[in-house]
């Protein structure tokens, strides 16, 4: 019976899936500006339908495209006509899918968990398995985690957030976020460890003691619900919400360029098909809304971590524009004590700078926002890997990549801690 119900959800999945077989990531290499222009242009060909994992920014960066079966002989003749070198990092991307799934499927055979002990944190969960395991996580720690609704998605789905609170009104408080884009599965998988790793150790490490003695934590693991369930569903590496664009066929927006900082300007695009479109106008995604309104309510969030993959990065505003932060100072110090302490577990490698010095401009995104508000410790982390998977880490790496961002959160935190303002 077991077997046919792992067969069931496998061909489930197969059939209600898109299918990307024959689909690769290659690794362009641009090494002048001219040849950065040239790959923008591969941008500007939508019969292409190619997917940028990370886009064209300057020479000499690595810039990683999923290009459909269909396409593959266009785009190589492309690069190749214009002197422009290439790797495949990824042969076929349903292989890839197919082990996650069957890994998953496999995990699943065993059944429903009755406690967040025996939840498998070592393999990629579906929403409701998540959502599950928040209600399991509230009921077994009471006196020290809560459940917030802070909104509903576009499809009507439930946004939920954890508060770890050990007591005390409007506290200064610390928000982590995982999921925004919602085909970045070690984020949401690693914000589930997260939770059971901070009550563990309340109580038994001095440090998330002294925190959560002085400071509120709250942590929204899935802050993209929509997209998060249509990437089990229907698209694997969907990435935006799934809102509706009137007068456009095509569906979502990016909610890390929808936030009122730099609005519009470059680092989105207008285009509704577009992976980085902006929205119609700022904070039009009630995912980004919920947000801004629990912060604005809340008064008194003192750091801010947004959680992404992939590239191995940790980065502060700003974004949409050169300038350097009035803190550049403090924050690239204290970045450089995260990466080291994120280090210093498995020796994983991690750059960090401003947003717009270390990748890219992005403008409408979430720190850039959050410390115009006043959260000066205000952080983007993109976690493993740097290329090798992308955003198809397999589940064998969730716990260490949980395990060693964790380090660095604690620095954030401790820091946020002994420097109040």
């Amino acid at each position: 019976m077991r077997g046919l119900l792992v067969l069931s959800v496998l061909l489930g999945t197969v059939f209600a899936n898109e299918d990307f077989v024959g689909h690769q990531v290659l690794r362009v290499s641009a090494t002048n500006e001219a040849q950065v222009q040239k790959v923008k242009e591969l941008e500007d060909l939508p019969h292409l339908e190619l997917d940028f994992w990370r886009g064209p920014t300057r020479p000499g960066s690595p810039i990683d495209i999923r290009v459909p079966f269909s396409s593959i002989q266009a785009v190589k003749i492309f690069l190749e006509g214009h002197g422009i070198g290439y790797e495949i990092m990824i042969e076929d991307v349903q292989l890839l899918l197919d082990e996650e799934q069957e890994q998953m499927s496999t995990s699943r055979a065993r059944g429903r968990t009755q406690s967040t002990d025996a939840f498998n944190y070592a393999t990629y969960h579906t929403l409701e398995e998540i959502y599950d395991f928040i209600d399991l996580l509230v009921a077994e720690n009471p006196q020290l985690v809560s459940k917030i609704q802070i909104g509903n998605t576009y499809e009507g789905r439930p946004i939920y957030v954890l508060k770890f609170s050990t007591g005390g009104n409007n506290r200064s408080a610390v928000w982590i976020d995982t999921g925004i884009h919602s085909r970045e599965w070690v984020t949401q998988a690693s914000g589930v460890w997260f939770a059971k790793k901070i009550t563990q150790d309340y109580g038994q490490d001095p440090a998330i003691t002294a925190i959560l003695d002085n400071l509120d934590i709250f942590l929204e693991i899935v802050t993209n619900p929509d997209g998060f369930a249509f990437t089990h569903s229907s698209n694997r590496l969907w990435r935006k919400t799934r809102s509706i664009t009137a007068g456009s066929s095509c569906v979502g927006v990016d909610p890390n360029r929808n936030w009122d900082a730099g609005f519009g300007q470059s680092g989105a695009s207008n285009n509704p098909c577009s992976e980085t479109y902006r929205g119609k106008y700022a904070n039009s995604e009630s995912e980004v809304k919920s947000i801004v309104d629990f912060v604005k309510a809340h008064g008194n969030i003192k750091a801010f971590v947004s959680i992404h993959s992939y590239s191995q990065l940790l980065l502060y505003p700003y974004g949409y524009t050169k300038e350097a932060a009035p803190d550049r100072e403090e924050l690239d110090q204290l970045a450089k004590e995260a990466v080291t302490a994120l280090a210093s577990l498995y020796g994983t490698k991690y750059e960090y700078g401003s947003i717009i010095s270390t990748i890219y401009q992005a403008s409408g995104n979430t720190v850039d926002w959050t410390y115009n508000q006043g959260i000066k410790y205000s952080f983007t982390f993109e976690l493993r890997d740097t290329g090798r998977y992308g955003f198809l880490l397999p589940a064998s790496q969730i716990i260490p990549t949980a395990q060693e961002t964790w380090l660095a959160l604690l620095t954030i935190m401790e820091h946020t801690l002994n420097h109040p303002y």
